[in-house]
């Protein structure tokens, strides 16, 4: 029994008490935070945030925390309302389960054994009475045997686990399910209901007949399934460049790339035409892979016919100038070409090129409500046409 005085509990027999009439007034509360950022610890006063009620939170004792921040695998069901009510238990076995062998070995209190009891070594200083027993003072038993005051029966302690080499306070909460095999082979499964020490705790229920001595032993919780399929947003499988406006650039992107760009021009008299690259860009220089031109109507010149495609590789037919040099691209064909409307496709290489800035819109709006959606393993959404 513990107080708000006397923080380490300690065990009470109350064989001989009487009941309970008044008193004290005995409370123990359980609050449900959530959305908080760091730890409570015993002691602490947590004061609500609209009435001002105040609560004190309790000593660690027996495995049960004043403070405790619930994690996923400690769920052990699941539920929601409906007709009929759905429920399910969370499978805690080694396929879907994650189970942990821990360090150090369990064995249970064997039932058969004698408690013993307690004897004197001396009622005074010479040892007289020395190896006799202690017995009720009332001695109100209907037979002539003493009965000595004794050790606790271990048929009372058939719901213990007693550890050697292990962390019990460390490694289990309560609530925890323990699995271990008995001595004959046979695999026992149980929960656990208080943690006394790191070598001793106490089951939902008892061992039976199980016999169990320094046996290996394996802690069971709920482990998530595809927790890569439980978030809306997920991250993509490569790491992505945030920006390339760094300060050593003073702000100014260094992106560079080459384009396709289709130009359309009439030549004049002479044959001659001349192309301006935009912002920031200059055409490349010349190769066959990077430049072609087609006659889509003759004009007045009698050289080539509609469709034809012309080589610049004359060294006369492809110049670049301008500032810097392949701002401009100069084409002179000649005066057979005079009027010929002509179509370029000419490579450009593009610098310090500009971010396009894109805002988020939401499309549609999905309500999972019903049981078929929630447990549907896909959400279908229709995308509107643009």
């Amino acid at each position: 029994m513990a107080t708000t005085s006397n923080s380490t509990p300690s065990s009470v027999n109350t064989t001989g008490s009487t009941a309970y009439t008044s008193g004290g007034t005995a409370v123990h509360t359980v609050i449900i935070l959530n959305n908080i950022k760091g730890d409570f610890v015993s002691g602490e006063t947590i004061t609500a945030p609209t009435n001002s009620r105040t609560g004190v939170v309790q000593f660690n004792a027996f495995g049960c925390k004043g403070f405790e921040q619930k994690e996923f695998n400690q769920t052990k069901g699941v539920s929601m309302a409906g007709s009929p009510t759905y429920t399910a238990n969370a499978s805690l076995d080694s396929t879907f389960g994650d189970n942990t062998t821990l360090v150090g070995t369990v064995s249970t209190v064997d039932p058969d054994v004698s408690p013993g009891s307690i004897i004197m070594d001396g009622s005074d200083a010479n040892g007289a009475d020395s190896d006799d027993n202690i017995i009720l003072e009332d001695a109100t038993e209907p037979t002539s045997i003493n009965f000595g005051i004794g050790l606790e029966d271990p048929a009372d302690e058939a719901n213990v686990l007693v550890g050697s080499g292990t962390k019990f306070l460390t490694d289990f909460r309560i609530g925890d399910s323990i699995q271990f095999l008995e001595n004959n082979g046979s695999t026992v499964t149980r929960t656990i209901k208080s943690i006394e020490s790191q070598t001793r705790l106490e089951t939902t229920v008892g061992m039976g007949t199980a016999s169990v001595t320094s046996n290996t032993y394996t802690r069971r919780r709920t482990k998530l399934q595809d927790a890569n399929k439980n978030i809306a947003i997920s991250k993509l499988p490569f790491d992505v460049v945030k920006t390339l406006l760094t300060a050593d650039n003073d702000g100014v992107s260094d992106t560079s790339f080459k384009i396709r760009r289709q130009f359309v021009t009439t030549l004049s008299s002479s044959g001659t035409a001349t192309l301006t690259a935009g912002t920031n860009e200059i055409f490349s220089a010349f190769s066959e892979n990077d430049y072609a031109v087609s006659i889509m109507t003759t004009g007045s010149g009698g050289t080539g016919a509609a469709g034809d495609v012309i080589s610049l590789s004359t060294g006369s037919d492809f110049t670049l100038g301008g500032s810097p040099t392949g701002k401009t691209l100069a084409i002179n064909l000649g005066s057979g070409y005079n009027g010929h409307k002509i179509k370029i496709l000419a490579t450009i290489s593009a610098s310090v090129v500009g971010t396009k800035t894109k805002t988020d819109t939401t499309s549609q709006t999905i309500t999972i409500d019903t049981e078929a959606l929630a447990t549907a393993t896909t959400i279908r959404m229709e995308v509107p046409p643009r």
